[in-house]
């Protein structure tokens, strides 16, 4: 597989995501965020995901990929068959769990390709992030970063979850160079007249977070 790191569900889940991890001992508390309309997404990782599925199936339309701890053929068939969307076993990596959930996301309609936030549009499809009708010209990375921060504004992201969200390995690159991408981001919003200085706020040994100034706009 290259570089790509085997990771915790838990952890990519954690910075991705309102998503629900379902496991045996968490299933009251799952079905009462699924009922409340909170979840985007629901992760099953339980010796029993058929009956769940079936279960889950009966009261809500949120996308289901299942995590096996089994892992057979049948059980693959008999989850998608009562309304899982994927299904996975074996190990987990992160490149390809980001596409499949990505892909999920997308044929259920809860993937964000547009965010409008602070005067800013960040068009996922285009890869473009505009200002006053302005394209604000970002380098890939560079629209990545903010689009993560966009995505969940008031969210301290470390820089250690900044770097795996957006370069999927957080050995790839140090905290250096994210500054330096940072960096260069707050020079060209400055440069398209955005105050940037007012959102784009640095965590002082920890990484940053979007400021929204209570900016609901979605």
């Amino acid at each position: 597989m290259g570089d790509v790191q085997e990771i915790s569900v838990e952890y990519y889940l954690h910075l991705h995501g309102n998503y629900l991890i379902i496991t045996k001992e968490s299933l009251e508390d799952a079905y009462a965020l699924i009922k409340k309309g909170s979840v985007e997404l629901i992760i099953i990782i339980d010796p029993n995901p058929v009956h769940l599925c079936m279960q889950i199936r009966e009261f809500s339309n949120t996308p289901i990929i299942v995590k096996s701890i089994i892992g057979s053929k049948e059980e693959g068939i008999k989850s998608l068959n009562m309304g899982a969307d994927d299904y996975l076993y074996g190990n987990v990596y992160q490149e390809e769990f980001s596409a499949r959930i990505e892909t999920v996301l997308r044929r259920s309609g809860n993937d964000k390709q547009i965010v409008e936030l602070n005067q800013l549009v960040w068009d996922k499809r285009l890869l473009e992030l505009k200002y006053q009708q302005k394209v604000i010209p970002l380098a890939p990375k560079e629209f990545n970063i903010i689009g993560v921060l966009l995505q969940k504004p008031e969210k301290v992201f470390t820089n250690e979850e900044l770097v795996l969200a957006v370069w999927g390995n957080k050995d790839k690159v140090d905290s250096k160079t994210l500054h330096s991408y940072i960096r260069n981001i707050r020079g060209k919003m400055r440069d398209a007249a955005y105050p940037v200085d007012l959102h784009l706020i640095t965590v002082w040994g920890v990484g940053y977070r979007w400021h929204s100034l209570q900016d609901t706009t979605n």
